[in-house]
Formats: C-alpha cells, sequence, structure tokens
C-alpha cells in the first residue's frame, strides 16, 4: 500500500526523534542542568536559613536544629531524585517529590531539637524558617521543573542516540 507523503513523513521520524533538530553542540545535559540546580539549591537553603538565624539571633542550642535541617533538605532531595527530571514527570510528581524531603527535615529537626535543645524550640523562629525555606525550594523546583520541560519542547535536553547497523 502506497501511503501519502505528508502523513508518512511524520511516521518516519520515529520515537527518539525531537520535533525540532538541535545540532550537538548546542544540546545540553540534564545531568549538569542538576548539577547546577543543587548548587544555587545549597546557596539558597543556607542564605535562608542565616537570614533567619540573623534576624532572631538566637542561642546555639536553638538554632542548631534548622542548621541541621537545612542541611539535611539537600540530600533528601537528591535520595528522593527532585533532581533526575524524568522524561515524562509531572510538575505534581515534582512537588511530591519536594513534599517528602521536606517530610524528612521536618524529622531531621525534630530530633536535632530533642538532642540538642532538650526538646524546647522557638516556634516562630521554626515557622518563619520552614515557610521561608519551604516557599522558596518550591518556587526554585518550579522554575528547574519548567526550564527543563522547555529544553525538551525545544529539543536542547533530547537523549543522545546512536543507531549502529544498517535498517
Amino acid at each position: 500500500m502506497i501511503e501519502d507523503e505528508a502523513t508518512g513523513d511524520v511516521g518516519r521520524r520515529g520515537p527518539f526523534r525531537p520535533g525540532r533538530l538541535v545540532p550537538a553542540r548546542a544540546r545540553m545535559q540534564v545531568r549538569s542542568l542538576s548539577r547546577i540546580f543543587r548548587v544555587i539549591d545549597g546557596l539558597v537553603f543556607a542564605g535562608v536559613t542565616a537570614a533567619a538565624i540573623s534576624i532572631v539571633r538566637p542561642t546555639p542550642d536553638v538554632f542548631a536544629p534548622l542548621v541541621l535541617g537545612g542541611l539535611a533538605l539537600l540530600p533528601a532531595l537528591y535520595l528522593l531524585e527532585a533532581y533526575t527530571f524524568h522524561r515524562r514527570e509531572t510538575l505534581g510528581r515534582q512537588a511530591l517529590r519536594v513534599s517528602a524531603a521536606f517530610g524528612v527535615v521536618g524529622v531531621v529537626v525534630l530530633l536535632a531539637t530533642l538532642i540538642f535543645g532538650h526538646g524546647q524550640i522557638d516556634v516562630s523562629l521554626l515557622a518563619g524558617w520552614g515557610l521561608g525555606l519551604a516557599a522558596a525550594t518550591a518556587l526554585l523546583h518550579v522554575a528547574w521543573w519548567r526550564a527543563v520541560d522547555h529544553g525538551r519542547r525545544d529539543g536542547r535536553l533530547t537523549p543522545n542516540v546512536v543507531v549502529v547497523g544498517a535498517t
């Protein structure tokens, strides 16, 4: 059966070929982008934690749980694969990973409070820090997800597929 040239062209592109061809030098790797995202996230987490501590000026036994919580957030996001940006992952799924990382931070802060603060913590400091950290993380990860999604749609974040052999 002879196919129409206009419809046959779309089917011949194959599943790995992007809508727009971009030269290999113009393409980026998700892995290198995720490293940049992690560095920026770490700097922002440190900035939010330092800002909360400098505004309230608590004693070390009060701010130690916040520092440990801020330090735990980056590895928690990494272990929950919040920086992998899977191809078919939705923004909701990304938000779920970030929320789960905050659950880990909550456990770390709770344990550190019991160890360092003897069960006492400044609730207003904890609430302000937690809300600031959550808002900053949410904004950053929405921006990261949109940047990766835009790069994929634009053809700059496509996998390198090499077909060896004859067809």
